[in-house]
């Protein structure tokens, strides 16, 4: 996408004390994408390796790799049918959501990310998106709930759980498939 899609990298530590000696290196094998008018998806090779000023600690190390395109503000309708047609009946609008989100994890998201961190760092796909105003609409939790089965369903959002390599608790890679009804951003 014309402007890079925002690269975030956390290594989430099987013990608190490992993550003060060690840090991420990483690096994507596209900077910027053009989404023309016979474009078709891309493929995104996000590669690093793990910095460390200690020796390997023991314990399994986890590694979640987040690829987020530009956000943006979303409306989302719920429809009814009203004397015979579809009308939009009731709306929330969320003040920013990712027009692209994919995580990548070395293993299932929900074993290897601490809710206080998720909290925190907004690594989550629900985290990740930003709700508004939403006092009048009791049902609001299912209309993000319904933003994000749509963009999942497009494959605007992915949780590719798994789809991280680690080799030899140092070097890592994994592959983001962009689909491409992208838009420009």
């Amino acid at each position: 996408m014309r402007g890079a899609l925002a690269l975030a990298l956390m290594a989430l530590l099987a013990l608190a004390a490992r993550t003060a000696a060690e840090s991420l290196v990483a690096d994507v094998s596209q900077n910027r994408i053009a989404i023309t008018a016979n474009f078709d998806g891309s493929e995104i090779l996000i590669f690093g390796a793990v910095r460390r000023e200690a020796p390997v600690p023991e314990g399994p190390l986890d590694v979640i790799v987040t690829l987020q395109g530009p956000s943006a503000p979303a409306t989302v309708w719920r429809k009814e049918r009203r004397f015979g047609i579809w009308v939009n009946a009731a709306a929330v609008r969320v003040s920013r959501a990712p027009r692209f989100y994919a995580i990548a994890t070395t293993g299932p998201l929900e074993r290897i990310l601490l809710p206080a961190e998720d909290l925190r760092h907004r690594i989550s796909i629900p985290r990740a998106i930003r709700a508004v105003g939403t006092a009048d609409i009791e049902e609001a939790p299912r209309f993000l709930d319904a933003l994000v089965r749509l963009r999942t369903q497009a494959a605007h959002y992915q949780l590719l759980d798994g789809a991280v390599v680690l080799a030899e608790d140092t070097l890592f890679h994994t592959r983001v498939a962009l689909p491409a009804d992208l838009t420009e951003g």
